[in-house]
């Protein structure tokens, strides 16, 4: 039978090919998402804090149809790898947008007010971003979920097989992407150091449009064939909807609400309202890149760990989120300048949870045909926390949430585990076919 990674039955699978067609998509979703990701962190710098949060809650919100109902369909269409194509393009998009939209700016208007032409541009732009976002994480979970599922087929216990997997997949994958965010954000901020803002936003345009052109011509893998699938592009975005009532789709969702919210604050409040007025707006990069590389060292530890069991890597990933929302609280009150990075380089080791452990346990209770609905879920989920902290923008809220989602994230993990012990939950592995 045909697969989404090439045209082979599961007795022919390559697993070396699979594992470095899964590197070539984590590199070049690095390098595109990454560099998006730069120009949300400064949306709220080299425009004014209201209209760059504004802004980036759009981009979130916008993924509440992106992944729920767009993402599922276009998935049975176009594949995994057209819907990632797809998002790669919104995303450059979007940086040629956000370009535009700093050219055209008017000057000296009041710091409260978004109805001008640069940022009303911005906010469309992070709607075509946005849309783009929802399709991108949740074509990149299928995938994820698909490529363990086919490495694990043909072994003596696919189940055990597939979870190692999963976990050694998800750091191959989180190391790659989390690795070419620290090296853009670096690079902006260097850049910028040097006065060149303009020329930084150019360099991250330049490094995504790239990055898409490799994956859609340098993939030496046939596409699938998606013909005999696009009559079920009905059911396909219903079963997005019908995991709503699944318990376990909620009780997993702790970590991506604690992330949505922090990742809110962290993004907006705390780079605008307290490192910036510590090391200036050339500082941002380099403290949001230690966030990244620490994220990066954080995903193969969390990766090796995962092996033997996520609940550790998990504890582990929702404690440096606590701890992080601690130095929110106080805002760094009474600390010296060069301990802005201790909250940073914590809050990466909640974000390599996040990338990594979170999403391998999402692939290892929804596999085969239901990976599609569940990874649209879970990108609803962190999705719908960031734009309600975005447009609500009060810091407080934010921390106290993530706060409290943190806390409740290994009590809901445990009640997972024992659902899934005595009703025997854990889904088999279905093969290499989707549905």
């Amino acid at each position: 039978m045909e697969t989404s990674l090439g045209r082979s039955t599961s007795a022919e699978i390559d697993k070396d090919a699979i594992e470095g067609q899964l590197r070539l998509m984590a590199n070049c979703f690095g390098a595109v998402h990454g560099g998006t990701g730069t120009l949300l962190v400064y949306a709220t710098t080299f425009f004014s804090e209201r209209c760059g949060s504004m802004a980036n809650g759009f981009f979130f919100v916008s993924t509440w149809p992106g992944c729920m109902f767009l993402s599922v369909p276009l998935l049975s269409v176009l594949g995994r790898q057209g819907c990632l194509l797809y998002s790669f393009c919104s995303y450059v998009l979007y940086g040629i947008l956000f370009c535009v939209a700093r050219a055209i700016q008017t000057k000296n208007i009041d710091e409260e007010s978004c109805v001008s032409s640069g940022p009303v541009l911005l906010c469309s732009a992070s709607v075509i971003a946005g849309l783009g976002a929802g399709v991108m994480w949740t074509s990149q979970g299928s995938y994820f979920a698909h490529a363990s599922a086919l490495i694990a087929s043909g072994a003596e216990d696919p189940q055990a097989k597939a979870r190692e997997a999963t976990a050694w997949l998800a750091g191959v994958f989180a190391l790659r992407y989390l690795g070419w965010e620290f090296a853009l954000k670096l690079l902006t901020s260097l850049i910028q150091y040097s006065k060149q803002d303009d020329i930084s936003i150019v360099v991250i345009i330049t490094i995504g449009a790239i990055a898409t052109a490799v994956f859609a011509f340098g993939n030496p893998l046939p596409r699938e064939e998606t013909s005999a699938q696009r009559g079920q592009v009905l059911g396909k975005l219903q079963a997005a909807l019908s995991l709503w009532p699944d318990v376990v789709i909620w009780l997993l969702s702790p970590t991506n609400l604690a992330f949505g919210f922090g990742a809110a604050y962290m993004n907006g409040y705390f780079n605008a309202e307290v490192a910036l007025n510590i090391g200036g707006s050339a500082s941002i990069g380099a403290l949001t890149a230690l966030t990244v590389a620490s994220a990066a060292c954080g995903t193969v530890f969390y990766s090796h760990l995962g092996q033997r069991g996520l609940a550790l890597p998990m504890a582990l990933g929702s404690a440096a989120m606590l701890v992080t929302m601690y130095f929110g609280f106080t805002e760094m009150k009474g600390w010296s300048a060069p301990w802005i990075i201790l909250p940073y380089l914590v809050w990466g080791l909640g974000r390599g949870s996040y990338e990594s452990v979170n999403r391998a346990a999402l692939a290892n209770f929804y596999r085969g045909s239901k990976a599609d609905a569940a990874f649209a879920n879970f990108t609803f989920q962190q999705c719908t926390a960031s734009s309600i902290a975005f447009f609500v923008n009060q810091a407080k809220v934010s921390v106290a949430v993530t706060t409290v989602m943190a806390v409740l994230v290994m009590p809901c993990y445990a009640l997972v585990r024992r659902r899934a012990d005595q009703q025997e939950r854990m889904p088999l592995i279905e093969g290499a076919s989707t549905s």
